[in-house]
């Protein structure tokens, strides 16, 4: 009888340690499932029976609830470390603000991929620019070369290259090419900049004033044709001064 008695109580224990764990609904990761049971509880993952089939599910998509019901120990939420680097706080900050602009970044997005036209140039109309560049490129360097020309300066090939046409500027206003440097330095460029407009123009035979047009943003570029087609020097400037010594040698000749 005792014998009988112990063997019973053995079945009821265990019958009530195998009794499988049910769910109407769980919720996970990957899914919602009802009328769930729990058969088989391994180390990753459980077995589960669901009014639609059968299937299994990672431990770590399941809700922290769920894995307390089924005996499974949940990580340990970890502390937040406080810290007072500047650089740190500011990078939190920003990422905070980046991931609320994000949905207004992708509808921006979204609208500019629908809404943009595509932007497509035809061989034509690029032939066309090219061939209007060079054209003005050209009618550059032949002002360039009026300029030279009118003020007296040998001709050179270099009018026609482009940054090396300044050396034969330089010379036409009788300045050393050693100020061709002076153009790329910042701050000296401006003082380069003015002492060749005033030495062309007087190069050219010129009133002063064009000089000061030559040098303002706006009427450099009306100057510099001015002074490409212009004829020779004005009228209204007093004629050049003859030193004595000339004069004493052209009375010597006549």
């Amino acid at each position: 009888m005792l014998l009988i008695i112990a063997a019973g109580l053995a079945h009821g224990v265990s019958g009530t340690a195998l009794v499988d764990p049910t769910f109407n609904v769980l919720k996970t990761r990957t899914g919602t499932y009802t009328n769930v049971t729990v058969t088989t509880r391994a180390e990753s993952y459980i077995y589960i029976f669901h009014s639609a089939g059968m299937t299994s599910i990672r431990i770590t998509d399941l809700p922290v609830e769920v894995r307390q019901q089924l005996g499974y120990a949940t990580p340990d939420t970890p502390k937040p470390r406080k810290t007072n680097d500047v650089t740190t706080v500011t990078a939190r900050e920003l990422t905070g603000v980046s991931q609320r602009l994000k949905p207004l970044e992708d509808t921006l997005k979204r609208r500019w991929h629908w809404n943009r036209p595509d932007l497509r140039i035809s061989t034509e109309v690029l032939c066309t620019l090219l061939g209007i560049v060079g054209l003005l490129y050209f009618f550059t360097c032949y002002c360039c070369h009026l300029i030279c020309f009118k003020a007296k300066s040998p001709s050179s090939f270099l009018v026609w290259v482009p940054v090396l046409q300044l050396l034969p500027l330089l010379r036409a206003a009788n300045m050393s090419g050693w100020w061709f440097l002076a153009f790329f330095v910042p701050g000296l460029n401006i003082v380069a900049l003015v002492l060749w407009s005033l030495n062309i123009v007087k190069a050219r035979g010129k009133h002063i004033a064009w000089a000061i047009l030559l040098i303002l943003p706006v009427t450099n570029l009306l100057a510099f044709l001015y002074l490409a087609f212009s004829s020779g020097a004005d009228s209204n400037l007093p004629p050049p001064k003859i030193s004595s010594k000339f004069q004493t040698r052209g009375l010597q000749i006549a």
